[in-house]
């Protein structure tokens, strides 16, 4: 089975949202300044066991969050509301819960516009 990022990043993929990048666990250190880029990236929040029958768990938890770190090129036209939106059906129909969808903020070194996302899903032992 893939990692769940490597899941959620297939999803996003498969979405409308317009992004230039999306990174698994890290932005690399040459792409940290790249201001004028709408990026992804994607990291694993849980991992859980869950369910139990027989004194054994019989599906995992997985959690995954996203953070869209918004490109600040002023040329750049973008519904945000409308894109984000659009991802979040997106995940829920391809089997990921929405548990939290924070508020905007901007990042303080960069200005950027930031959104955070929790996704999780919970997978049966035989799906796995």
């Amino acid at each position: 089975m893939n990692r769940p990022v490597e899941l959620v990043e297939e999803v996003i993929r498969l979405s409308q949202f317009p992004f230039d990048d999306i990174f698994l666990d890290s932005i690399p250190s040459e792409e940290i300044e790249a201001i004028n880029k709408t990026q992804i990236l994607l990291t694993e929040s849980e991992n859980t066991p869950s369910d139990y029958g027989n004194s054994q768990f019989i599906s995992v938890d997985y959690g995954v969050y996203i953070q869209i770190f918004y490109s600040n090129d002023p040329n750049l036209t973008i519904d945000i509301t409308k894109s984000e939106l659009e991802l979040m059906q997106h995940l829920i129909e391809n089997n990921w819960l929405v548990l939290r969808s924070t508020a905007h903020y901007p990042d303080p070194d960069t200005g950027q516009m930031i959104k955070n996302l929790t996704v999780q899903r919970t997978m049966n032992l035989s799906e796995l």
